[in-house]
């Protein structure tokens, strides 16, 4: 009996979303992520059972680094309410449109289980209530997020039809539309 693999699953997750990346979501294997990781297929299936698993695993560490991109920047900010939707817009658009980060996962979890999605809702929607909660003007704080969510979505798909500069324009207005929610 051979000593077993220790598997390292930020490094199999990192491997998983380079190859959706690179190759689309039709090249997602168990087999193919396994070689590009440095490790027996029989290996991955120990930790990641099936596709379904590695996707919903990708998916979770997605939500998760998104979630702190925006926490970081609403302590920055500090609290309230127009401080937690400015950090929410510059959580999700800080990256200057460059997203060779975990939004691959989105891909492989919309195009080959987009039921798995729909688990992912409920953070989505908790997120969008709380907000509101704390907001007398409802409609323009879920305005504000959004409009954030649709351009960063964009830019995940790469569809964004705005310059560098409307980019930038953009995201500076809708921190300061969120500014204006705390003063109100």
């Amino acid at each position: 009996m051979g000593r077993q693999q220790t598997i390292d699953e930020n490094s199999v997750l990192d491997q998983a979303e380079a190859l959706v990346r690179e190759s689309g979501v039709g090249a997602l294997t168990l087999a193919k992520v396994a070689k590009r990781a440095g490790i027996s297929k029989g290996g991955l299936q120990y930790r990641f059972e099936t596709k379904r698993e590695l996707v919903r695993t990708m998916l979770t560490r997605a939500f998760d680094r998104l979630d702190a991109s925006v926490d970081a920047e609403v302590k920055k900010l500090g609290s309230g309410v127009g401080h937690e939707i400015e950090g929410y817009v510059l959580g999700m658009l800080n990256e200057n449109g460059s997203y060779e980060r975990p939004d691959a996962a989105l891909f492989a979890a919309a195009f080959s289980e987009p039921d798995l999605l729909a688990e992912f809702a409920p953070r989505y929607s908790e997120m969008l209530q709380r907000v509101k909660a704390r907001s007398d003007k409802k409609i323009d704080a879920a305005l504000i997020l959004l409009a954030t969510d649709g351009l960063w979505l964009l830019e995940v798909i790469g569809l964004n039809p705005l310059s560098g500069s409307e980019r930038d324009q953009l995201l500076k207005r809708l921190a300061e539309l969120a500014r204006g929610l705390a003063r109100r």
